[in-house]
């Protein structure tokens, strides 16, 4: 916006994360496979579904355990999920991808406490809300460089990993990363990752910044 109209005083207002997406009543399993978890519209014109596939495929033949589940789906990005199902056969990946369908926000809060990362290899974002709901149950998170999700993930490595939209080979080597993190019981501080989440994307923490950009003009 700041590009747009150079002259005029702006100030950036995140979105605001359900109370219900917060730190897991139990720890995450120090054990098994890295758990990866994706929540979209799975269309994959938007949301790059095949080369995150395929970036899981390269990771597990180059030795990392890892299973994931995906939920989602409706509309055009329903259709796409059948040519999802082969891609997984083709890659030997039917036993370690789930494809869930659509859920609630409570099915999704309970798949973010069970999950030790969410994976998320957009081709083109603003600042999308799931991010903000890993963030606020602790979960580190693997996502591009797209819309606003380099201003944090970008300046806070604790978050995650920041990777170049694309780039299959970036996300399979992050993942055999995660997965060499998890062996050596070296994944992020959750409680960090959720008070991080909580300082700015909490209903009072937007609330407060709305009620400041109110004042700011009154005075």
């Amino acid at each position: 916006m700041a590009r747009y109209a150079p002259g005029v005083r702006q100030k950036v207002v995140p979105n605001v994360v359900d109370d219900r997406f917060g730190l897991p009543v139990h720890p995450r399993s120090e054990d098994g496979p890295l758990r990866l978890l994706h929540v979209s519209s799975m269309l994959d014109a938007h949301k790059d579904i095949s080369g995150m596939l395929q970036a899981l495929g390269d990771a597990v033949q180059r030795g990392a355990d890892l299973v994931m589940d995906c939920f989602g789906g409706v509309g055009a990005g329903a259709d796409d999920i059948a040519g999802y199902r082969r891609l997984v056969q083709s890659l030997g990946l039917a036993e370690r991808v789930r494809f869930m369908g659509p859920a609630g926000p409570d099915e999704v809060v309970g798949a973010m406490h069970a999950a030790d990362v969410f994976v998320l290899f957009s081709r083109y974002e603003n600042l999308p809300c799931v991010l903000l709901e890993a963030w606020m149950t602790g979960l580190p998170t693997v996502a591009t460089d797209v819309g606003g999700v380099g201003e944090h993930l970008g300046v806070n490595p604790a978050l995650g990993t920041l990777l170049t939209a694309g780039d299959i080979q970036g996300l399979a080597d992050a993942l055999v990363g995660w997965h060499a993190r998890k062996q050596d019981r070296n994944l992020p501080n959750g409680l960090a990752i959720g008070e991080y989440a909580r300082a700015r994307f909490s209903n009072e923490a937007v609330g407060g910044a709305f009620l400041e950009a109110y004042r700011s003009v009154l005075r």
